[in-house]
């Protein structure tokens, strides 16, 4: 059992590389001639896929300073530099013949896969890209003379900024960033709900200070006898400014809470409005800062934390790094305790060390119950030999770990029942040698028949 306990920790400990070689090695098993037996290592590397990522951050580099220059070139000057405009159509060729090469090298490895495979709709994009590329190697001065329609012209130029958007490539090899983008992706659905539930909260206080508002206009018109308020009232003006329709109102409460304007600025007319409409203005600011939006984040937070949904190699990733980082500090235990070396740990040096606090402290740490020395010395020790090894104590540990799971019912149940079957079958060979006794005596006190 001691064996195929150690067989399980080292296959467990080995999943991560089986992982990381499972895409490639079934690229290679579908490979159906010569030609993708060379390609498919070479697209599917991760030295490829790094420098492929490399050369798009680059592009994204060249496609902002780019831009920054014919921005700063056209208000400055009202044209751009023809020399400098040369040296940037060098580099946006040379980026053109990279992405091609990659896009050919990928479609000859992977061939049908590359347009039917999980990531078709990915490989469609980089194509768009590329054809984008393409055409923005046109002026857009000559090209404008070929496109008349001005809604075309700036589909090209959004195309150019969904190149840009060919960077998150690089989230596949970075981990960190790859958890805050399904940490963004995982929120968006309460997002939504977050966001339909502030816009409710902010209506309702816009109706409310906006029908006071309107109230107190109508009494102002008739104490001074007009039909039109007067635009000279600085209360007047504020409300026509800020607070002339639900719109507004929604708008100059959003202001309010998001730092797009002081909101002490905006509350100022509705403290001569009552009744009490500058303490509503306060409380409303109070609960959505304070309240509200401090409820949200914490729903946002909770989501972001349950990325298993998204990308089971977070999964995979944590759960071979717990085991790692576990084994690691077990290890170190083990040397604390033995001291004198000699890869062994006898039950004198267990209680020693047992009566030490921090070393006691971690065995509690491990949910493991320190107080019967004894039994747990026999538990660790799988072979009774009397001493415990390394690869017993790790064992052993980890198996003592926590509390026990279904897991381990479920084989205390197995093992319960094999127990059954032998103690059945001890009691049938039992009962037939008490019979053969029993025949055997019998016999021997019968008197012989003459």
């Amino acid at each position: 059992s001691s064996e195929a306990s150690s067989e399980d920790e080292s296959s467990k400990l080995h999943a991560v590389d089986r992982m990381e070689r499972r895409s490639t090695s079934m690229a290679l098993q579908e490979a159906n001639n010569r030609c993708q037996k060379v390609l498919l290592p070479i697209v599917h590397s991760n030295w490829f896929r790094g420098f492929m990522s490399v050369a798009v951050i680059g592009n994204v580099i060249y496609l902002g300073m780019k831009v920054h220059w014919e921005m700063t070139s056209i208000l400055s000057n009202g044209k751009v530099d023809e020399k400098a405009e040369s040296v940037f159509d060098t580099f946006q060729l040379a980026f053109l013949i990279l992405f091609t090469m990659e896009i050919v090298l990928r479609l000859s490895a992977e061939q049908i896969q590359f347009c039917c495979g999980p990531g078709k709709y990915w490989n469609i994009f980089e194509v768009v890209c590329l054809c984008s590329m393409a055409i923005d190697i046109v002026n857009i001065e000559e090209l404008s003379q070929i496109i008349s329609s001005v809604s075309a012209l700036r589909l090209l130029r959004l195309l150019r900024i969904l190149r840009a958007a060919r960077a998150v490539r690089i989230f596949q090899f970075m981990k960190q960033l790859r958890m805050m983008l399904f940490s963004v992706v995982s929120c968006l659905v309460s997002m939504m709900w977050a966001v339909l539930l502030l816009f409710l909260f902010i209506c309702l206080f816009a109706l409310f200070l906006e029908d006071s508002a309107l109230a107190h206009v109508v009494e102002i018109r008739k104490l001074a006898n007009q039909t039109i308020p007067d635009p000279k009232d600085p209360i007047v003006k504020s409300l026509s400014d800020n607070w002339n329709g639900m719109l507004q109102a929604i708008r100059s409460l959003i202001y309010s809470i998001s730092g797009g304007d002081d909101w002490g600025n905006l509350a100022g007319p509705f403290w001569t409005i009552p009744p009490f409409c500058g303490v509503a203005y306060m409380v409303f600011v109070i609960m959505t800062i304070f309240g509200l939006l401090n409820v949200l984040v914490g729903i946002f937070v909770s989501e972001a934390g349950d990325l298993t949904k998204w990308d089971k190699d977070f999964v995979i990733d944590a759960f071979i790094q717990k085991r790692r980082d576990q084994a690691k500090e077990i290890s170190e235990l083990f040397d604390s305790i033995d001291l004198d070396g000699t890869g062994k740990i006898t039950f004198e040096e267990l209680s020693k060390a047992l009566q030490k606090d921090d070393i006691a402290a971690y065995f509690q740490h491990l949910e493991v119950d320190i107080l019967k020395v004894e039994v747990l010395f026999h538990v660790l020790d799988s072979n009774g030999d009397g001493k415990i090894s390394k690869d017993e104590f790790m064992q052993g540990l980890g198996k003592l770990h926590g509390h026990a799971n279904a897991t381990d019912v479920a084989d205390m149940l197995i093992q319960e029942q094999k127990m059954n079957k032998k103690l059945d079958v001890l009691g049938t060979v039992i009962c037939q040698r008490i019979e053969r006794l029993q025949d055997g005596i019998a016999s021997k006190h019968t008197p012989c028949a003459r």
